[in-house]
């Protein structure tokens, strides 16, 4: 047993690192990003921006992992302390161990499931240790409602205001409490009241883009708000000329800052 919980304490640093290192290339990204963009390079700058959301998936996910195994850890290491582990669950854990030698992530989650509903299934003999893991893990739940970060929570809004997944599954993608994400949304749809960002001309301008160029330079948009928590409006204009630009479409905007002033900021 004690061979299995340095297994799991190792591969729970391991998935900590692995997720710290996604977090630094999410950053590299993030400065293509910029870099592509003031070399007016739009396609190359969406390349960038998806990388950049794929890694910021990734490391949270290896974190997500490592939260997991730390969990199952703790709870075997409790049940060894006060001698409650049946030999079902002594089972588990050792094919957990075989699996976390290999490193076989997918081997790893479906044994901890297994060992975590049986964990649940475990009748506990001794109220002084019923009480004392129920206290523990009610502890860490409340401490993790007060911690959640704010770059997910803003993920999270952006999910589900575009309707790209539901109100639980981003609370539980993200790791953000469901109320205070319902919240934030409500917050954010009040400022879009058609639910989606566009972007509308001032006075009798006619229309520049088509509506499938609109679209596609809507998601472009979201993505880059996605990435960069949120665009200013001169760095709105700025895409936005260079999309119309790279497109060659005939335009009204401001062919010497290149920038499309007669936007409006999204409501």
């Amino acid at each position: 047993m004690e061979d299995t919980l340095f297994q799991l304490k190792f591969a729970a640093k391991q998935l900590e690192r692995a997720s710290k290192k996604c977090e630094k290339e999410q950053k590299i990204e993030e400065g293509k990003i910029k870099k592509a963009l003031q070399q007016k390079n739009v396609d190359g700058a969406r390349i960038y921006a998806e990388n950049a959301i794929r890694k910021k998936s990734e490391s949270l996910n290896y974190l997500r992992m490592a939260s997991r195994l730390d969990g199952v850890r703790s709870r075997v290491q409790s049940g060894i302390m006060m001698k409650s582990l049946t030999k079902n669950m002594g089972t588990v854990v050792k094919g957990l161990d075989k699996a976390l030698a290999s490193m076989d992530l997918e081997k790893v989650s479906a044994i901890m499931e297994k060992f975590e509903t049986q964990s649940e299934q475990l009748d506990v003999h001794s109220s002084v240790m019923d009480s004392t893991i129920s206290d523990a893990i009610n502890y860490k739940r409340k401490t993790n409602r007060g911690n959640w970060d704010e770059s997910n929570m803003k993920l999270a809004t952006q999910a589900v205001k575009y309707k790209e997944m539901t109100l639980r599954k981003a609370a539980n993608e993200y790791s953000i409490p469901k109320d205070s994400l319902n919240r934030r949304v409500n917050k954010s749809i009040k400022t879009m009241p058609d639910n989606k960002p566009h972007i509308k001309l001032l006075g009798s301008y006619r229309k520049v883009l088509s509506d499938a160029q609109e679209k596609d330079l809507t998601q472009y948009i979201i993505k880059m708000e996605l990435v960069f928590y949120g665009l200013s409006i001169n760095e709105l204009q700025r895409v936005v000329y260079d999309y119309v630009v790279r497109n060659k479409k005939n335009h009204p905007f401001n062919t010497e800052k290149k920038l499309a002033e007669n936007l409006r900021q999204y409501p």
